[in-house]
């Protein structure tokens, strides 16, 4: 009969051995799969957050409910073998279905970029808005579209509203455009608009207005003045006769090859003759739209203008206003201010 004895000793050696060795397999191809992304598919991002002190456990579940990672303990155990347990940075992140464990991992050791301030000044026109924006962007290795800027404003001059923007890093083009949109509608009320019927204006032709003194006024205390000066002309049907809206269209000729360049969009006028709806030389009353987006003080300057009976005012170089009454002490002025 056959010695029975090697058989025996595989039964009790050779099978535990292939019990460990489909074991291992097993759990090599669970770790493997728990790695692996939630869903290679998807185009949807997820936006979380990671509150501060969160723990490992705490953040694996985040994750989990969030479908983000397939196993809480493989999440726990990849960062212990990779001494990550205390490297994960609070914070409100943007995840995919498509990113590994391994990449999620990555991104919350980094942590959130932070979010960046953007200062609109008062007074800038469009095309200047367009490059402090690119160039912010700029500054933070992030990519802003000039020419997608300018055609979604193309009809929002003077709504495009001056304040300082805190933007998200994720911020595209067209939302930049609407966070300064609303963020007019929310500053400009209702109330606000509805005082426009005092001046028997529409709000639009207040905006318009507004524009015009925020780049004439040098100084905030002649803004009120300023705008009684231009009422004054509206209903004498005088025309305005302002530098600036022969700047706009002068600076806009000049420019409009060097958009997001440095340029003077705003340059000395020596020629008043120039054929354009915005020329308040050449035509009376209001140029048919704003010239460039006024802060909401001047708004209010125009809605509350100076009672008074000027027509004509000039500037020094110092900032200096002087205005007249008549044509005859205007042109005193010219000889006193601006001629000596």
């Amino acid at each position: 009969m056959p010695n029975p004895k090697p058989k025996k000793r595989f039964l009790i050696f050779g099978f535990p051995i292939l019990l460990l060795f489909i074991l291992f397999l097993a759990l090599f191809f669970w770790w493997t799969l728990n790695l692996q992304p939630v869903d290679k598919t998807t185009q949807t991002e997820i936006t979380m957050t990671i509150p501060s002190g969160a723990s490992a456990s705490q953040i694996a579940q985040i994750l989990q409910d969030n479908n983000l990672i397939k196993s809480k303990l493989v999440f726990r155990l990849y960062l212990k073998r990779e001494k990550l347990d205390a490297k994960l940075k609070p914070g409100k992140y943007q995840l995919s279905q498509t990113q590994s464990l391994a990449e999620i991992v990555n991104l919350l050791q980094k942590g959130v970029l932070e979010d960046f301030w953007v200062t609109i000044p008062e007074g800038k026109r469009r095309e200047e808005v367009a490059k402090i924006l690119a160039d912010s962007f700029t500054r933070e290795n992030l990519v802003f579209s000039i020419p997608d800027f300018l055609e979604l404003t193309d009809d929002l001059e003077g709504y495009l509203f001056p304040d300082t923007y805190l933007i998200p890093r994720t911020t595209t083009t067209q939302e930049v455009v609407q966070m300064m949109k609303d963020n007019f509608a929310k500053k400009i009320s209702n109330t606000i608009k509805a005082k426009a019927n005092n001046l028997d204006l529409s709000f639009d032709q207040v905006l318009i207005l507004a524009s015009l003194v925020e780049r004439e006024a040098k100084f905030e205390t002649d803004r009120t003045k300023i705008a009684g000066v231009l009422l004054n002309r509206l209903k004498q049907d005088m025309p305005l006769q302002i530098d600036a809206t022969v700047q706009y269209v002068v600076g806009g000729n000049q420019c409009e090859a060097k958009i997001g360049k440095d340029c003077n969009w705003w340059p000395v006028i020596t020629d008043t003759k120039i054929n354009s709806t915005y020329n308040t030389y050449e035509n009376v009353g209001l140029p048919p739209a704003p010239i460039c987006n006024p802060g909401l003080s001047v708004i209010e300057a125009v809605l509350n203008p100076g009672k008074h009976d000027y027509l004509y005012y000039l500037s020094e170089d110092n900032g200096t206003t002087h205005y007249a009454k008549t044509l005859e002490e205007h042109e005193a002025n010219i000889e006193k201010y601006l001629n000596n």
